[in-house]
């Protein structure tokens, strides 16, 4: 299962299958840390961890190209892939991967 930290994911968070969660507002320590089998993407972006839920972007970063939240526009594709492979190989990390 990939993708950012929602419901879904919160979901399957003791399930054995692989997760990929890529985070925004939360930081791995609060979130992810008890996950099983989970890999915790962390952003590159100056304002995360914010720990706040936003409804626009008064208090939010925006990216000039994505349109997307800045923290969550600032995780490196090549991150992803590289957890997506060592998911499929079983190798997975419990712990953040700074992106």
């Amino acid at each position: 299962v990939i993708g950012p930290e929602t419901g879904v994911l919160n979901a399957v968070c003791l399930e054995k299958m692989a997760k990929i969660v890529l985070l925004s507002h939360s930081s791995a320590e609060n979130l992810t840390d008890d996950w099983v089998n989970t890999t915790a993407l962390v952003p590159v972006s100056p304002c995360y961890p914010c720990h706040r839920l936003h409804q626009n972007h008064d208090f939010c970063p925006q990216d000039a190209v994505t349109g997307a939240a800045a923290c969550a526009a600032s995780i490196p594709v090549p991150a992803l892939v590289a957890a997506v492979l060592g998911a499929r190989q079983g190798m997975a990390l419990q712990n953040e991967v700074a992106a």
